[in-house]
């Protein structure tokens, strides 16, 4: 962990989705909506910062009913006005990159899982991509390749499923081919990697909505428990990493709150923001 962070009132909480305020069935549980509308109440504006595309984030803004606000979608490569969703800041993978390396994730036997405009392409009828479906609630069409990398314009991200040796074993050839075309590779669930535009990340969209409100960093709560939630729980002021998220995840944090089946982010609310 980081060292100890000084007592400053939170005016600004970021929250990852899966694994953090949500379950991995997607429910969010009653304490934590209770801590969030508690939070809300002292005056902290809240904001969901996911991996998941926009049409998916949608039904936890109207469950914790946040109202007018900003949201993190996309893993950072869309923030978005609400309630109307309108995007404010948004970035595409270049064509020809995201292309190659979607070609490698099918040669390679994944699951791949191209975000296209406000629609999810999936490259075949998995029981993992159906699996997602139905966790997220969204329809996805499925587009077997080449009709997968005929995308009118190019995808948001690209999210690729597979077990841990086969996302490992992509992940070590993909890198270089992703870092020559200035894009970003991270690991956002135990069977999830997925590749995103340049300069997109959790922790860059949250700083550009801080801005937008004049919240400082320092008193910025952001909580989270994959890879990809790095870089937002390093930026903020007060980064908290949930009890099950990787050693790593957990020493770029300032402390540790219990895992999700635990309602951690409750815990980490009540802590440090009420």
């Amino acid at each position: 962990m980081r060292e100890q962070v000084k007592a400053v009132r939170v005016e600004l909480l970021a929250l990852d989705l899966d694994g953090t305020a949500a379950g991995y069935d997607g429910r969010v549980s009653p304490r934590v909506l209770a801590a969030v509308h508690a939070a809300r109440r002292q005056g902290v504006t809240v904001v969901l910062a996911s991996g998941r595309m926009l049409a998916s984030v949608r039904p936890f803004w109207r469950q914790f009913g946040l109202g007018a606000g900003y949201c993190i979608a996309y893993n950072g490569a869309m923030v978005a006005a609400m309630p109307e969703a309108r995007p404010v800041l948004e970035a595409h993978l270049p064509s020809d990159p995201a292309r190659r390396l979607a070609q490698a994730a099918v040669g390679a036997g994944l699951v791949v899982q191209a975000y296209v405009g406000d629609e999810l392409w999936i490259s075949e009828d998995d029981a993992r991509a159906r699996e997602y479906i139905a966790v997220n609630r969204i329809p996805g069409r499925l587009m077997p390749p080449p009709a997968l990398w005929g995308w009118p314009t190019p995808p948001i991200k690209l999210l690729l499923q597979g077990d841990d040796d086969a996302l490992a074993g992509y992940r070590a050839e993909a890198e270089p081919v992703a870092a020559a075309a200035g894009l970003r590779v991270v690991r956002s669930h135990p069977h999830y990697l997925e590749i995103l535009p340049g300069g997109a990340g959790k922790g860059e969209a949250l700083a550009a909505v801080a801005a937008r409100l004049g919240i400082p960093a320092r008193a910025v709560l952001a909580i989270g428990d994959a890879e990809n939630d790095l870089d937002m729980i390093r930026w903020a002021g007060i980064g908290v990493a949930m009890g099950q998220a990787l050693p790593a995840v957990r020493a770029a944090a300032d402390w540790v709150a219990p895992p999700v089946e635990a309602d951690g982010a409750a815990v980490a609310i009540e802590r440090w923001a009420l």
